[in-house]
């Protein structure tokens, strides 16, 4: 995957009508059936949801800082086990489903449900318990075990939606105007993520990576992340326990190193200093 597709990226809160292609819809399921982990395996699923009508229906019962959602026909629940790095994992993992959706010209909206994660999972459970000929949803791909039991024990911080961008003008208006009002085309300066005055560190290479890799989203576009450079690299680290958040920065970092050809070795870290927790360490080669 290439880096230039980060600022393809937009997030679309009213979709279009069409409906995705069975053949572009089995592309990014078996994508998302093959991601890398960041540092260890975790028991997680990723659930494929189709269902218009349910998800606005859903969605509409608890408050969203993102503006109205119109016709989103697809809904991606990424389910984990409490562990601590799960968080960090699924953003890791799903902000690379994200991409890839960009890539095949999709559009996406991440949407946080700290305020509705016990809704959700209701509404999904009780999806299931209607009749086969009335059932609101319908699931993409196979679910591993008791769909009821996975769902109560399985944490989820957030939800992707995806669908094609909806091409009429007037949604197309609002998509940029709600863009605008939550400070989503508002990026940090690379400056004020970096956290050391190893200037002599950075390499002009390295600086474009990293201004890349600030186009990743974040809960109402904060930007926890920071980036302090060491002797052999550099360290990656969050604020405000956001590790999901670090997840998706994390994603892009991989994908923007990968693709600018730089030999590197990613480990994980734990450490707290002055309020950043530092949980990722690249070393080049």
């Amino acid at each position: 995957m290439k880096a230039a597709i980060f600022q393809n990226r937009k997030s679309v809160r009213r979709f279009s009508a069409t409906g995705v292609n069975e053949t572009t819809l089995r592309q990014l399921i078996d994508f998302s059936e093959k991601l890398p982990f960041f540092h260890a395996p975790i028991k997680q699923q990723f659930i494929w949801i189709n269902g218009k009508e349910w998800i606005s229906e859903t969605l509409s019962k608890f408050l969203l800082s993102y503006g109205k959602i119109i016709s989103a026909p697809y809904m991606l629940a990424p389910f984990f086990e409490s562990e601590l790095a799960a968080p960090i994992e699924i953003g890791y993992q799903a902000e690379h489903i994200v991409l890839k959706a960009t890539e095949l010209e999709l559009g996406t909206l991440w949407v946080s449900t700290e305020d509705g994660t016990n809704l959700i999972k209701e509404a999904i459970i009780a999806a299931t318990k209607e009749t086969k000929d009335s059932l609101p949803v319908k699931f993409l791909n196979k679910i591993t075990g008791n769909i009821e039991t996975i769902i109560k024990d399985m944490q989820l911080p957030a939800i992707v939606l995806l669908g094609y961008p909806s091409d009429k003008r007037l949604d197309r208006i609002i998509n940029n105007a709600v863009r605008m009002e939550s400070a989503g085309n508002s990026r940090k300066k690379l400056e004020t993520i970096l956290t050391t005055n190893r200037q002599d560190k950075l390499s002009d290479k390295l600086r474009k990576i990293f201004n890349l890799a600030l186009l990743a989203p974040s809960q109402k576009n904060q930007q926890p992340w920071r980036i302090r450079m060491t002797n052999q690299g550099f360290d990656l680290g969050f604020l405000h326990e956001r590790q999901l958040d670090f997840g998706i920065f994390l994603a892009h970092i991989k994908i923007a190193l990968d693709d600018g050809n730089i030999q590197y070795r990613m480990e994980k870290i734990d450490e707290k200093m002055n309020d950043v927790e530092w949980s990722a360490r690249i070393i080049l080669s």
